[in-house]
C-alpha cells in the first residue's frame, strides 16, 4: 500500500512539474518583458495645452526616472535633424494630430502613442499607416457618447428627444449614438448635412424637433467658422447645446465634459508604463470634468450644480453601469 502510495504521489509531483513547465514557456516573455526605458515626447505645435501635458506627464513619471528612465521633449519642426534611437524599451509620444500623423510615416519600429487625437484622426492615421495596433495607439480627444449622455440627463432630466447633426465624417457614430441614447432612455431627431448650404435648414429642422443639441465632433459642421452661427441660432430657439469642449462652452454651449491636459497626461503615463506587452486599443480619456456656462443656464432658465458635483456623479453613474 506504501509503495502505491509512493508511486502515485511521484506520478503527481511529475504532472505537476510538467504543468509549471508549460506555464513557464508559455508566460516566460511576459515576466521578462520590461516597461519602457526612454520616452521621447514630439510636439505637433507648441502652445499652454502641451505645456501643461509634458509638465504633467514628467511629474507622473518622476518616481521612474530615479530608476534610469529618461524622457526627451522634441518639437517637430525638429524631427528631420534628430537621430532617433532604435532601442528595445524606447517609446515615441505625439502630442497632436500633426505629430500623430508625421511619426507614424517614419521608417520605424518603435512603439508610437498619441495624446489629443480626435477618433476620425486616428482611424484615418491608422489606415494608411496600417501599423500594428499593439505597437500604435493613442487617448482619443473625443469623449465616450455614454458619458455625453449622462452629462445630458443628469442637468437636463426632463429632455427626451435629442438633436443630432451628421456630417459625412461622423454618420459612421450613428449607430453608436443610438445605442447609447437609448440605453438612456433618450430619443434621437437625426439630421444628415452633405453641403454646406443645407447647414442651417437642417438645424432648424432639429432644433424644432428637440429639446437639447448634443454636439458631436465633425470639422464640415462645428467649426470656428459655424460655431457663433449655431449657437445663436440655438439660442433663439431656446434650445440648450451640450458641446465636446470647454471652447465650445466658452463660446455659449451650455455644457461639456471634457478632459484637461494634464489628466490626459496622467492616463498616458498610466499606460504607457504598463504597456510591456504591448499597448491597449485607442481608448478614451478615463479622467475628466465638466464646464458649465452659467450665463447661458441662468438665460435658460437652468438651475445646474456645481461642475465638481457633476463629474463626481457622471463618476458614480460610469461604475454602475455594467
Amino acid at each position: 500500500m506504501a509503495v502505491f502510495e509512493t508511486s502515485l504521489l511521484s506520478r503527481s509531483v511529475n504532472i505537476l512539474r510538467c504543468i509549471l513547465f508549460l506555464l513557464l514557456v508559455c508566460f516566460w516573455p511576459a515576466l521578462h518583458a520590461s516597461a519602457p526605458t526612454s520616452i521621447t515626447v514630439v510636439i505637433g505645435t507648441p502652445s499652454v495645452l502641451s505645456n501643461d501635458f509634458v509638465e504633467q506627464f514628467k511629474a507622473e513619471l518622476k518616481p521612474y526616472a530615479t530608476n534610469g528612465l529618461r524622457i526627451n521633449i522634441l518639437r517637430l519642426e525638429d524631427l528631420p535633424t534628430q537621430r532617433i534611437p532604435e532601442n528595445d524599451g524606447h517609446v515615441l509620444v505625439a502630442v497632436g494630430v500633426q505629430a500623430f500623423s508625421e511619426l507614424s510615416r517614419l521608417e520605424t519600429k518603435l512603439p508610437i502613442f498619441g495624446v489629443f487625437v480626435p477618433q476620425l484622426s486616428y482611424e484615418a492615421v491608422w489606415a494608411e499607416s496600417r501599423r500594428n495596433q499593439r505597437r500604435f495607439s493613442a487617448i482619443l480627444l473625443d469623449q465616450p457618447f455614454g458619458r455625453q449622455m449622462a452629462l445630458l440627463r443628469t442637468i437636463l432630466p426632463a429632455a427626451q428627444r435629442i438633436g443630432i447633426l451628421y456630417g459625412p465624417a461622423s454618420r459612421q457614430f450613428g449607430v453608436a449614438l443610438q445605442h447609447s441614447a437609448a440605453e438612456h432612455g433618450l430619443e434621437l431627431v437625426e439630421q444628415d448635412v452633405e453641403q454646406d448650404s443645407e447647414l442651417m435648414p437642417k438645424l432648424k429642422h432639429v432644433l424644432a424637433d428637440s429639446q437639447v443639441l448634443l454636439a458631436i465632433p465633425d470639422p464640415g459642421i462645428y467649426s470656428r467658422e459655424t460655431a457663433q452661427t449655431i449657437l445663436l441660432t440655438s439660442y433663439r430657439y431656446q434650445t440648450p447645446v451640450i458641446g465636446f469642449s470647454q471652447a465650445y462652452v466658452r463660446a455659449g454651449a451650455l455644457a461639456a465634459v471634457y478632459s484637461s491636459p494634464r489628466q490626459i497626461a496622467r492616463q498616458a503615463a498610466e499606460i504607457i508604463m504598463q504597456s510591456q506587452d504591448g499597448f491597449p486599443a485607442p481608448r478614451y480619456p478615463k479622467y475628466f470634468s465638466v464646464d458649465i456656462n452659467r450665463q447661458v443656464a441662468r438665460s435658460l432658465s437652468i438651475e445646474l450644480s456645481d461642475e465638481n458635483a457633476l463629474s463626481e456623479a457622471l463618476v458614480r453613474i460610469e461604475r454602475q453601469s455594467p
